[in-house]
């Protein structure tokens, strides 16, 4: 009888403890960890737009022509024949002048056609005595009417860096020994340039240019000379932007 009682009783207690077992093994466990809070992403600060070079400007130049080549040769006017050589005309000068241009602007790119006109006085003379016969030539550029196409990039917001090709129309006064032989001649215009913007409507350029003015035959009498006159041009100006 006691075996009896003893299995009536331990049945229930077996029953109860397996039932209490995963209540105390959770109760064991180690707490979660509090969910990190949760911060919004940093983003880097959208970069100021570009400035606005687009559309029509007005302007004025101040330059300083200079290291020119211009080698006086005499040459018989009939036979053609190379006489000699009387020197080097290496013209240097001050010019000041006005241009007008409109520009496009593809995000960083910038481009558009440009007209300028220059008033100068770049020039030299070259003496020397060739076949027993003393020769002075002299050589000025007075004015130029250019028309350039310019393409740059905006590598800061307020700083435009371009490139200049463009085709160019001069007067020459040209003499030798007192005797003119005027002449207009085109030739081309490469270069590089700088433009800093003061503000919306202001900027302030920089520009290094490279002017070949072709070749032209010029004849004195019994003898003709080839000018040549070719020189490179520094400039500050002002832009006002409309």
């Amino acid at each position: 009888m006691a075996m009896l009682f003893l299995k009536q009783i331990a049945q229930p207690l077996v029953v109860i403890a397996c039932g209490l077992t995963p209540a105390f093994a959770g109760g064991l466990a180690t707490a979660p960890e509090p969910a990190a809070p949760v911060t919004a992403p940093v983003t880097a600060p959208a970069p100021a737009p570009a400035e606005d070079w687009a559309g029509l400007y007005a302007g004025a130049t101040l330059g300083y022509g200079f290291n020119g080549d211009d080698r006086l040769g005499i040459r018989d006017a009939i036979s053609g024949t190379l006489l000699g050589d009387a020197g080097d005309i290496s013209v240097s000068g001050a010019e000041a002048g006005l241009r007008i241009g409109y520009r496009w602007q593809r995000g960083g790119l910038v481009f558009g056609p440009e007209l300028g006109f220059s008033a100068a006085d770049i020039s030299d003379s070259a003496s020397g005595v060739v076949d027993g016969v003393a020769y002075t030539g002299e050589s000025t550029v007075t004015d130029l009417l250019a028309l350039r196409f310019k393409t740059g990039f905006v590598t800061e917001n307020d700083l435009l860096i371009f490139g200049t090709l463009g085709v160019a129309r001069a007067s020459i006064d040209y003499r030798l020994n007192g005797q003119a032989a005027d002449y207009k001649t085109t030739g081309y215009i490469a270069g590089l340039g700088i433009e800093k913007a003061i503000n919306t409507d202001w900027s302030l350029t920089g520009e290094l240019e490279y002017i070949s003015l072709g070749k032209e035959t010029r004849t004195f009498g019994p003898v003709t000379t080839e000018a040549t006159p070719s020189h490179t041009s520094v400039k500050v100006g002002l832009n006002y932007r409309f």
